[in-house]
């Protein structure tokens, strides 16, 4: 192995373990549920909704994501921006105690208690907010 590719990995692996680390404190601090990867079911689907909208060029950027590997978040309510932990949480309180902050990222559907998920991806950070039966469904 090269220097270079050495150095490459351990500019992609730094902020995925930061992103891992990242979670885990939010999930000691709140006790949400972090999802480590993609195990959860519905993480899954919504990485693979990430990975098709950035293979097809409809996500772009936030300004502030930097060109160097960095934490990133995607939000299934911002569906075509990639967005920086700022944007991220600016895009967090525009909904909440709105009706959308009510709607399942999982179904679409309105409900009455939405339970905050998230799952790193490397260094992506999926958040969403999950109705009961989603976050419950093992089949997605």
């Amino acid at each position: 192995m090269t220097v270079q590719r050495v150095f490459i990995e351990d500019q992609v692996d730094a902020p995925a373990a930061d992103a891992h680390r990242f979670l885990h404190r939010v999930a000691v601090a709140t006790g949400a549920d972090v999802t480590e990867g993609s195990e959860h079911p519905v993480a899954r689907r919504l990485i693979r909704e990430f990975n098709g909208g950035l293979a097809f060029g409809l996500i772009r950027p936030c300004p502030h994501v930097p060109p160097a590997p960095a934490i990133t978040w995607w939000l299934p309510r911002a569906p075509d921006a990639l967005h920086c932990v700022h944007c991220a949480v600016g895009q967090l309180i525009t909904i909440h105690g709105t009706r959308e902050d009510s709607r399942c990222d999982g179904c679409s559907q309105l409900v009455d208690a939405i339970t905050p998920t998230a799952a790193a991806a490397g260094a992506l950070i999926v958040s969403a907010g999950l109705c009961r039966p989603c976050f419950e469904d093992t089949t997605t």
